[in-house]
């Protein structure tokens, strides 16, 4: 076993490799060994196609697979060898639970996604508890967050619960305790399953269970899934549990094929293939061959002839085109329509030009080359093949451009087009793969021309990157531009981001995000990594700000494409963007720089439902001289400073750090105390090495009065607020407010936050 993770199999149901037997034994049996691929169990896109089913879909699947549910036991017990007695007359006799017997398609969960003491589900009383969702719910849930096919989850239920759960049509609740097999590694006696109560009860193995297969696709890097790398070969296991079977080499050609292989790590020998309804010899092993064979059963085939690529266009006063597979043209001719972005999926690199931007950075996967919304143009693209693609292809491609036509065809990463000149517009692109060795396309006259090559003239722009889900780091690629994916389903887990200023304006870029699971994270400075990555979490808000002049000078916007939702509106210095307390998981960020206030554009770019705080847009923290300790450890805005209950005098109080984030400038805190007999001081700054009242002298502090520049007065209420001796905690106090000075009482603790106006 694992060091870091268990290996999680289906040894809770070994015994449904032969009852599952009951019900899979009726299937066509169309499928046979020959047709089993030990190295691709399942490819890749089926396997990650969360889209494959709605929750009506699923609630419809599980309808038709168990459609007669005997919820009160009154069928005769025949499948238990007796005919003579019911179903609820058997249970009693072994002393089960009796009824009602609630089947998966009926059943309803509070759900429960923390590990835990397993509290068992209360429906099986009867009654729906209040707000327990249905099991297709939970089921299309786990499936979104985890970005995986609902299938596999249901295919899974079917090949690792007792029963099995998905066509039982009298299932006791304990059936669904470890529904998915998920940490439940066969280390009990005799190679049984031992499960971890923390993750007992449906909603939490759906969910950990689906967690783990994204766990293992998202990090097949890892050292301690060095046995089940994909494009490798690896020694599989025939049985884990017998000793002396051996094992096979598999070269593994999908990640999900070796995610399988991680959660339930044995491969079927001949004997189970040979007979696939049905059990094999004494190594023979099921887990894999029943989630292979379930899947083409119930859904038809695990591989998807994907196309070698496929490629759209964003065309003006139209959208985005369909997709054209392989071979064709994007985009329209003789309609005056220009093309403003387009994207590729496939084994290629791509860029374009634009009079405004010049050429923009190379991208792939998917990617968004160009812009939408600011009616840009594209000039020019280069396309180049790229791994096997390359190896076996050539990519050739040409552009009809207006006011001249189709130009002639370039290759392999070629620039075609026109650069510079008046409206050399792109309004089509014709995209053709040839076998290497075979026949260039028709000539057909000159792909590119130079009239005019610019640059990137924009003064200050943002070069951005995304940790994408199933992709890792993608290129970085310049504001305007679009940083993930749309239409996919992959989240974002982390960004990166840098400033590119050409104003001779000082200042610089800084960024938050708010995590799932985490919260919202510690400002970024730039190149610096916001997010997670290797820990399958998705980014579901953000925050961009400048600082210093630059925040005086320009308006950095975003937006945020977030999950169920699409394009959200816009934010700006410092707002944020996407959701909090909603699961929603960020796909793609768009961002613009522009002038101070030269430009408004559509809001709605947050979604709060848990009214989530979200953090100041500045750091404050300060220190307290506490008789008899001395200087104590700085604290954050709103939190204690100095002690209570133990007789000790705050003697005096330093400001360590107050900075605006908005715009870099330091915030003044000023400062007026009351010492001991001392009349009060004068009113100063208070910094690190300014304090406000004494050190060295025994005088204990008996009052202040805190206040804030002229400048930050505008723009910011200072409160604060003393605990005194033999008194206890006052009320707040705010802008040069007197707080304290109560006869024979001292300060004991401070509190100190500011708010904005």
């Amino acid at each position: 076993m694992m060091a870091k993770f268990k290996i999680f199999i289906s040894t809770i149901a070994t015994a449904i490799g032969v009852l599952g037997l009951v019900f899979f034994a009726n299937q066509s049996g169309a499928i046979t060994s020959s047709d089993w691929k030990a190295g691709n169990i399942v490819d890749d896109f089926i396997f990650t196609n969360s889209d494959d089913m709605t929750v009506a879909d699923i609630q419809a699947f599980l309808n038709s697979i168990n459609p007669s549910c005997d919820t009160y036991g009154t069928g005769r017990a025949t499948e238990r060898g007796r005919g003579d007695i019911t179903r609820a007359q058997y249970a009693a006799s072994r002393g089960w639970a009796g009824p009602p017997y609630i089947c998966l398609k009926d059943y309803y969960e509070v759900p429960k996604y923390s590990p835990g003491d397993y509290i068992p589900a209360n429906n099986f009383s009867g009654s729906i508890p209040q707000g327990a969702v249905s099991a297709a719910q939970i089921i299309y849930d786990a499936a979104k967050r985890n970005n995986l096919s609902p299938k596999v989850i249901l295919v899974k239920i079917a090949t690792e619960s007792a029963g099995p759960l998905t066509t039982d049509n009298w299932p006791l609740q304990s059936q669904y305790t470890y529904a998915m097999g998920s940490h439940c590694p066969d280390s009990g006696p005799g190679g049984s399953a031992n499960c971890d109560r923390n993750y007992a009860g449906f909603s939490m193995q759906v969910e950990s269970g689906a967690q783990l297969m994204r766990q293992y696709l998202d990090n097949m890097e890892k050292p301690w899934w060095k046995y089940k790398k994909p494009f490798a070969t690896n020694s599989i296991l025939w049985n884990v549990v017998q000793s002396g079977c051996g094992a096979g080499d598999v070269y593994i050609s999908s990640k999900a094929t070796a995610a399988l292989y991680t959660y339930t790590p044995y491969q079927p020998n001949q004997a189970a293939l040979n007979n696939m309804y049905g059990l094999g010899d004494h190594c023979s092993a099921y887990g894999n061959r029943n989630f292979w064979r379930v899947w083409n059963d119930w859904f038809g085939s695990t591989q998807y002839s994907r196309p070698i690529i496929s490629f759209k266009s964003h065309i003006s006063y139209y959208g985005w085109t369909g997709l054209v597979h392989n071979r064709g043209i994007t985009g329209f001719t003789g309609q005056s329509k220009s093309m403003q972005a387009f994207s590729i999926d496939g084994e290629v690199t791509y860029s374009s030009y634009s009079e405004e931007r010049g050429w923009q950075p190379t991208v792939y996967g998917g990617m968004q080359s160009g812009t939408t919304d600011l009616n840009r143009p594209i000039q020019a693209v280069k396309i180049q093949p790229t791994g096997s693609l390359a190896a076996k292809y050539d990519l050739y491609y040409r552009t009809h451009v207006s006011y001249v036509g189709w130009m002639g065809w370039a290759k392999n990463g070629e620039p075609a087009g026109i650069t510079g000149g008046p409206g050399n517009n792109i309004e089509a692109l014709e995209i053709r793969l040839v076998h290497k060795g075979s026949s260039a396309p028709e000539d057909s006259g000159q792909a590119f021309k130079n009239i005019s090559t610019k640059g990137d003239s924009s003064p200050l722009a943002v070069s951005i990157s995304s940790h994408v889900g199933m992709v890792g780091w993608q290129p970085a690629v310049t504001d305007e531009m679009i940083s993930g994916t749309t239409g996919q389903s992959r989240r974002i887990e982390a960004v990166k981001a840098s400033l590119i200023n050409k104003t001779g304006i000082s200042g610089d870029l800084r960024y938050s995000s708010h995590v799932s699971w985490v919260g919202w994270q510690d400002w970024k400075n730039a190149n610096e990594i916001s997010g997670t990555t290797g820990q399958f979490k998705s980014v579901e808000a953000i925050r961009f700000m400048l600082t210093s002049d630059l925040a005086k000078s320009y308006d950095i916007w975003y937006r945020a494409y977030s999950q169920y939702v699409g394009w959200m509106g816009w934010a700006k210095n410092g707002e944020p963007a996407g959701s909090t307390g909603a699961t929603r998981q960020l796909e793609a960020i768009q961002i613009r720089i522009v002038p101070k206030n030269s430009i408004a554009l559509p809001s709605g770019a947050f979604y709060n439902p848990a009214n989530t705080p979200v953090p100041d847009l500045y750091d404050l923290s300060y220190s307290t001289h506490v008789s008899y300790v001395g200087w104590i450890p700085n604290v954050s805005q709103g939190v204690m400073s100095g002690t209570t209950g133990r007789s000790f005098a705050v003697e005096a109080l330093r400001i360590a750090k107050a900075i605006s984030q908005r715009d870099g400038s330091t915030i003044t805190i000023r400062c007026s105390s009351k010492s001991a007999n001392d009349p009060w001081s004068a009113d100063i700054p208070v910094t690190e090495q300014q304090i406000c009242g004494t050190t060295g002298q025994t005088k204990a502090l008996n009052g202040i009065k805190l206040s804030l520049s002229e400048t930050d007065a505008k723009k910011y209420d200072i409160y604060y607020q003393t605990h005194l001796s033999w008194i206890g905690w006052q009320e707040w106090k705010k802008n040069g407010e007197v707080a304290g000075d109560k006869p024979g009482s001292h300060i004991e603790a401070v509190r100190i936050k500011l708010v904005e106006k």
